[in-house]
């Protein structure tokens, strides 16, 4: 069996360069990653402040309602009514 191959090795002279990446492209990836960050970011900070509140409620009922007493009226209809 007799394989007749001609393969040519000669190395092309232009150097290989990279596909060019639209500058677009690249500034909506950044968006939608720093996007996705502040989404994150806001919503640890939303679930820490639940979940403080609600500690807060569980271990002082008391305490709770007392600091709900000293917000603004518009906030302190938000709160908890007292039992």
């Amino acid at each position: 069996m007799d394989l007749d191959l001609d393969l040519d090795l000669a190395l092309s002279e232009e150097p290989f360069t990279s596909p060019e990446i639209p500058p677009t492209l690249i500034t909506k990836a950044h968006r939608g990653k720093r996007l996705v960050m502040l989404g994150g970011v806001l919503a640890l900070l939303v679930g820490g402040t639940t979940l403080g509140l609600f500690a807060l409620w569980q271990i002082n009922p008391q305490g709770l309602q007392q600091m709900c007493g000293q917000l603004p009226q518009r906030v302190r209809q938000l709160c908890l009514p007292q039992k």
